[in-house]
Formats: C-alpha cells, sequence, structure tokens
C-alpha cells in the first residue's frame, strides 16, 4: 500500500469546500480528484475545484492547473507540497488566492517559536516583501 518509494497510509483532516468532511486514512499515492469527489463527496453547489492547501501553515498549495502533483503525496519529494500535519483544505472557484496567502504569512510569523535563527529576521523580511507583491 502506497507508494514505491513512501509506503503506507495518511490520516488526513479534510476540509473546506467539500461535501464530506472528517478524518480519512488514506494510501500514499492516491490521486487529489479521488480524495476530493470519491472520499469528500465533491464540491459543493457544482463549483469548480480552485486549489487543495496540504500540510499545515507551511505547506503547500496544489492548483487546479496541475491536481496530477498531488498523485504522490510523498514527504520528501520537492515537486509536491509536504503533507506535515495531515490537513488538507480543499477551495472551491471564490477562494481569493491572495487572501489565502496573506493569512498564512500572518499565521507563519505570528506563531512561529523563534527559536531557529533564521526565523525572526527571516519571517517579518518575507512578510514584508510578500505584503508588498499581494497589496499590487
Amino acid at each position: 500500500m502506497g507508494t514505491e518509494k513512501s509506503k503506507g497510509t495518511k490520516v488526513f483532516a479534510l476540509a473546506g469546500a467539500v461535501n464530506v468532511t472528517g478524518l480519512v486514512e488514506i494510501p500514499i499515492g492516491t490521486p487529489l480528484g479521488e480524495i476530493i469527489y470519491d472520499i469528500g463527496g465533491g464540491i459543493p453547489n457544482g463549483k469548480k475545484f480552485k486549489a487543495a492547501q496540504i500540510g499545515g501553515p507551511s505547506g503547500g498549495c496544489i492548483s487546479a492547473r496541475a491536481p496530477e502533483r498531488a498523485g504522490g503525496l510523498r514527504v520528501a519529494d520537492r515537486t509536491r507540497p509536504i503533507m506535515g500535519v495531515g490537513r488538507m483544505i480543499v477551495m472551491d472557484e471564490d477562494t481569493c488566492m491572495v487572501d489565502v496567502a496573506r493569512y498564512f504569512l500572518d499565521f507563519v510569523q505570528d506563531e512561529s517559536c523563534g527559536k531557529w535563527r533564521a526565523v525572526p529576521g527571516g519571517h517579518e523580511a518575507y512578510a514584508g516583501n510578500s505584503r508588498a507583491h499581494l497589496r499590487g
């Protein structure tokens, strides 16, 4: 069960724009579409899938343009977002990705423990530069 490089299963908290939310255990390598449409019951009100945020605030987003990238869901594969804490938030066509980016930048900056030397100054500098881009 799983993939050649990542064996086993992963428990996810499936939330957001899906008809069925909750804890799900899936084999590593399960395609994103199967998670959203078969397990999660699809997107409410017939809306289109926009992105899925995986692995907590420092994880990544998989866009509708590249859903096949989630097919591997590997912990150490740089081409895929990290699974991290096992959270998957599904977003529909109405979600503003700029707001999502802003939320996670603020969260990571505010909630960092600050014990890693690069974190206190690094998050502030990154967040400041990113906010300037997000404002347009």
